[in-house]
């Protein structure tokens, strides 16, 4: 079974717009608030599992949304407006429902077990 995720990523890199250490493309927002109710990391999110004590967690997963209601509820319309003008997208793709974990406001998912379905402009979330 197959789940669709949401992802906010650069077109080019296909990296998330936080820091990055692993690719030079546009930092859109730093991680200062990381450890805020808003944006909790996955293990402050209940997503308990054992990748998340391991330091290959973004080397392995990637997170994003599973719904569009946990994008807008992510990122105001200013900052999606600011990230669709840096050249990122909300890019569709559908994961194997076992490769997916799930949080309160978020989702982190398998880098290699995803489709690739379409993507969204940022600014047409409403």
């Amino acid at each position: 079974m197959r789940m669709t995720v949401y992802r906010v990523e650069h077109a080019r890199y296909r990296n998330g717009p936080y820091r990055d250490i692993l690719t030079s493309s546009p930092v859109v927002f730093d991680t200062s608030d990381w450890f805020s109710e808003k944006h909790p990391l996955p293990n402050r999110d209940g997503i308990q599992h054992s990748v998340l004590h391991r330091r290959l967690l973004y080397q392995d997963w990637k997170c994003g949304y599973g719904s569009l209601e946990q994008v807008r509820s992510w990122f105001t319309p200013s900052q999606r407006t600011r990230l669709q003008r840096a050249d990122y997208h909300l890019a569709v793709f559908h994961v194997r429902s076992c490769d997916v974990l799930t949080g309160y406001k978020q989702v982190i998912f398998k880098r290699d077990a995803y489709e690739i379905a379409h993507a969204l402009e940022l600014e047409a979330l409403v």
